[in-house]
């Protein structure tokens, strides 16, 4: 019986068809392999054989395994999954495929702006989340059919090749052998933005590198003043991280965008225009001029010597541009724009007057915006100063009338002891209640002097301070508000008032029930007066039970109806003793008849 042929690849835990080698990296060879299970094509890093007995590189290949899935952006590889095949690690990654970056320099300026942006935030992400970050460099980045351009590891390079490559893009301090930081990493992407623009490779032993200037067709001048603070030979004046470096090309690309206004030419480049004009003003004083005065000509009918080649114009001439010029906007791709052309200058006006009048407007505009940031922000620092001392008097006021009014010392009287309480300084307040119906309040200590208000019985007065406000001669100043909620102030006879007992509720209080009879508890704090009906002055109650006081109605029939209110005649108890008085119904709750 013959046996069914194996398969001619291997298959990785019955899910990855290793399907061809592609290279290897410093840790890894990486291979090119089929997820049987999802029907895609991925790749499959495994670590060097000769590496395996290395603990430490074991160890560093598993963790950035780990540390390289907590990590998504376009241009960076995805990590789907890791483990061991033979006790071999390794780590399966999306594939890409594409060109070589370097096989497609130059690019245009906006799809070069796009690239860079892409492999600038690739590299912030590495650093945010402290994994490796592939080299840097035009032969480390494929850009794939879908404008992705993917920062590798590169498995198409040798060491030889890669530590070459490498050395293109180091930053001079790191060629001096000083320790790498954020800022080194800086010049390698602005080197990269470089070569992206002009597809010139680094040259680190050149001194100075060809002006962007001179090789880019229809630049985008902010990107390029971008790049030059990132390659600048000073770290100190280089752009300090990743991040800042990326939010400058996220500027540029937003004024890329912009198809109604013209692009601002960055301050460098606006000092070096101003430069270039003192320089050009200088020469013209020592150049023969067109027309020379008779006196200073050799003869009236001289000409002027026209050969001499012009200073280098800051805006277009009446005649044709300079060869260079004319190669930096020649043709320039219609995606971009290229620095515009100024109108020719009209006839009359010297270049004097147009520099003098540059500065008039460089000084106007940055005296209006001085202005406009200084009155924001006068604006915003009084309307703090203003909200912050009314804040102030509302709380002295609250705060003055909370100590001084004797709310303060009252609160704190009703937490501590007697003797502390006295050792406090400021008011109290107590409360008493009348005790003598139609009570009058007096605006002095004379009962001559004009009436405030008549009080019932049982009504709550307030006294402040109690030690001043309460005489000798038997007044006392009281307070009260009345039905409206106004405050109302005056003095009473101190014999009218009394300090208010507590209420002893009695569990069941033994009133005498016959059959017939009806069974009620009041709902809340009620008045028992002595007729069924409402007096506004409270002269016909009696006394005010408590809430859950139980009463009884010997008489059920014993209802009345008086200004819309049902009263009906109860008896409770006070004191030991049977008492009788009309209620409101709906002040009761009927209770079973025991």
């Amino acid at each position: 019986m013959t046996q069914p042929s194996a398969p001619s690849t291997p298959l990785l835990h019955n899910r990855y068809r290793v399907q061809a080698r592609l290279g290897e990296n410093r840790l890894a060879l990486v291979f090119r392999a089929t997820d049987e299970r999802l029907n895609r094509s991925v790749l499959v890093h495994l670590l060097r054989p000769d590496l395996l007995e290395n603990a430490q590189l074991r160890k560093r290949f598993n963790d950035e395994a780990q540390g390289l899935a907590k990590r998504t952006h376009p241009g960076l590889l995805d990590v789907y999954d890791n483990g061991e095949v033979g006790n071999r690690p390794y780590m399966i990654t999306e594939d890409v495929d594409g060109d070589l970056l370097r096989d497609r320099l130059p690019l245009a300026a906006e799809r070069a702006l796009e690239v860079l942006r892409q492999v600038v935030g690739a590299v912030a992400i590495t650093i945010n989340t402290q994994t490796p970050t592939p080299p840097i460099g035009s032969r480390s980045i494929l850009l794939t059919s879908s404008d992705r351009a993917v920062l590798i590891e590169p498995w198409w390079l040798n060491n030889e090749e890669l530590r070459g490559d490498m050395q293109l893009y180091r930053a001079p301090e790191r060629l001096k052998g000083a320790a790498p930081d954020e800022r080194s990493i800086v010049y390698s992407l602005g080197l990269l933005g470089y070569e992206l623009l002009t597809g010139i490779t680094p040259d680190p032993n050149a001194k100075d590198m060809p002006s962007i200037y001179q090789q880019v067709n229809g630049f985008v001048p902010s990107l390029v003043a971008a790049l030059q603070v990132a390659t600048a030979a000073d770290p100190d004046q280089r752009t300090a991280t990743v991040a800042a470096l990326a939010r400058d090309l996220a500027a540029v690309d937003s004024a890329a965008d912009a198809p109604t206004k013209q692009l601002v030419r960055p301050l460098p480049a606006l000092r070096d225009t101003m430069r270039d004009m003192r320089q050009n003003l200088a020469q013209r004083r020592t150049q023969p001029t067109p027309t020379p005065p008779p006196q200073q000509s050799p003869s009236a009918s001289a000409a002027p010597n026209w050969n001499v080649a012009p200073p280098k114009p800051m805006m277009p001439p009446r005649q044709a541009p300079p060869p260079i010029q004319q190669q930096a906007v020649q043709q320039p791709p219609p995606q971009y724009y290229a620095p515009q052309p100024a109108p020719p200058v009209q006839q009359g006006i010297s270049r004097e007057e147009l520099r003098s009048e540059l500065r008039s407007e460089i000084r106007r505009e940055t005296y209006r915006r001085g202005c406009l940031n200084f009155i924001w922000r006068r604006a915003f620092g009084l309307t703090l100063i203003t909200l912050l001392v009314i804040g102030c008097v509302w709380g002295f006021t609250f705060g003055r009338n909370w100590l001084v009014g004797g709310a303060a010392k009252t609160w704190a009287c009703e937490r501590i002891p007697t003797w502390a309480c006295n050792l406090l300084p400021g008011q109290q307040s107590e409360t008493y209640i009348i005790i003598q119906d139609n009570t009058p309040v007096y605006t002095n200590q004379d009962r001559n002097s004009a009436l405030v208000v008549s009080l019932p019985r049982n009504t709550e007065v307030v006294i402040r301070d109690p030690a001043t406000n309460l005489t000798s001669n038997g007044w006392a100043k009281i307070e009260i508000d009345d039905y409206q909620g106004r405050r109302i102030t005056g003095w009473i006879d101190s014999l009218n008032i009394a300090k208010p007992q507590p209420t002893v509720q009695p569990n069941e209080p033994d009133l005498p029930t016959t059959v017939g009879e009806l069974v009620f508890k009041t709902l809340q704090e009620s008045n028992v007066r002595t007729t069924a009906e409402y007096k506004s002055d409270g002269s016909n109650i009696i006394m005010a039970i408590p809430a859950n006081t139980r009463v009884i109605a010997p008489d059920p029939d014993a209802i009345v109806t008086q200004g819309g209110i049902v009263w009906i005649n109860i008896v409770f108890e006070k004191d030991g003793q049977a008492m009788t008085g009309w209620i409101s119904r709906d002040l009761l709750q009927q209770e079973e008849t025991p």
